[in-house]
């Protein structure tokens, strides 16, 4: 007769399972050989100790995830593409400190990732999020990932390594958040990202912001034309405002806005890349995180857009101080068809 298991025992057999990415009840009693009441037991049971946290619950399924889990949204990559992401950046951390005698920060050790995994075609996620192109994790770098996620040795370690080892013998990589973004930009040649690098920058001077707003509009990326009504809507509205702001009164409200915006494309543009990867038994949990996540942030830049949106009515159109060179007359005849 077989010994049974202690509570001791299931909840680290829990714990152990859901290393690999969020999964069932279903799929968790069947792992560690329980059946599904006691196993959501014990799930809830880690629930309150804020071990795991439930992603999503219908009357058919609900699904855990740790949360210490250490993909972004806790999307459901296959358990090699999690332990290849772990050991490419617990190396990249190790090997900079030996170099550099202190740990680097999050952005320098995600864009030499990227650059890893795109030079040595490593298998492996690259998504464009909010600040560039990065890997599918979100993690503490000052300890040792390799053990504290618990994960075996890849087979292309020793590729990995010299792929790591090439590129920060180089010395282009100087740690800066700042300079990490603006060389991937260049290199990988996102000019959207770049652009919005320098709306930032001059978001307090409304002639800069403007002229910056137009050229993000015209480097808009394809793949993310879901969105595009609402940002081409954004800055034809923002563009008439600043056009009659001359004391910066609604340049607050176009910072917040933007900002709103931003995240909302962006996390777009990171699904989309992920999906690539996501196997087609995954696909179904894929849809069940991303489409509460998109549909939040959505409705919180709608809130946003409505409120400026309703500054731009509250004018006279016969205020509207707009340049008369053609780009600008064109942009003009957009502000007043969103007036409509």
């Amino acid at each position: 007769m077989a010994n049974k298991k202690t509570s001791k025992q299931i909840r680290e057999k829990i714990m152990s399972h859901l290393r690999e990415g969020p999964r069932t009840i279903t799929e968790i009693s069947e792992s560690i050989n329980s059946n599904w009441l006691t196993t959501g037991k014990f799930l809830k049971d880690l629930e309150k100790d804020k071990q795991v946290v439930e992603v999503f619950s219908s009357p058919k399924m609900k699904v855990y995830r740790r949360t210490d889990d250490p993909v972004y949204y806790s999307l459901p990559f296959s358990k090699e593409i999690r332990d290849q992401n772990i050991y490419l950046l617990s190396k990249i951390v190790r090997l900079w400190k030996e170099k550099e005698g202190s740990y680097p920060n999050k952005t320098t050790t995600q864009k030499i990732a990227v650059e890893v995994i795109e030079d040595c075609e490593l298998d492996l996620p690259v998504l464009e999020f909010h600040y560039g192109k990065v890997t599918c994790m979100n993690v503490s770098y000052e300890q040792d990932l390799v053990e504290v996620y618990d994960i075996s040795t890849p087979k292309n370690s020793q590729n990995i390594l010299n792929c790591i080892k090439k590129i920060l013998k180089e010395d282009k990589h100087t740690g800066k958040s700042e300079d990490e973004r603006k060389m991937q930009y260049e290199r990988e040649k996102m000019n959207f990202y770049s652009t919005k690098e320098k709306l930032i920058k001059d978001f307090d001077n409304e002639g800069k912001t403007s002229e910056n707003l137009i050229e993000l509009s015209i480097n808009f990326p394809m793949k993310l034309e879901k969105f595009y009504s609402e940002f081409n809507d954004f800055v034809s509205t923002s563009t008439a405002l600043l056009s009659v702001d001359s004391n910066g009164d609604n340049l607050s409200k176009i910072k917040e806005t933007f900002f709103s915006l931003w995240d909302l494309i962006t996390t777009l543009s990171y699904f989309k890349d992920a999906e690539k990867f996501i196997s087609p038994q995954r696909k179904e949990l894929f849809e069940q995180i991303k489409k509460p996540n998109l549909s939040f942030k959505k409705m919180g830049y709608e809130t946003l857009a409505t409120e400026l949106k309703s500054e731009l009515i509250s004018i006279d159109e016969s205020k509207l101080k707009m340049p008369q060179d053609d780009e600008s007359k064109k942009i003009q005849r957009l502000f007043l068809e969103n007036l409509d």
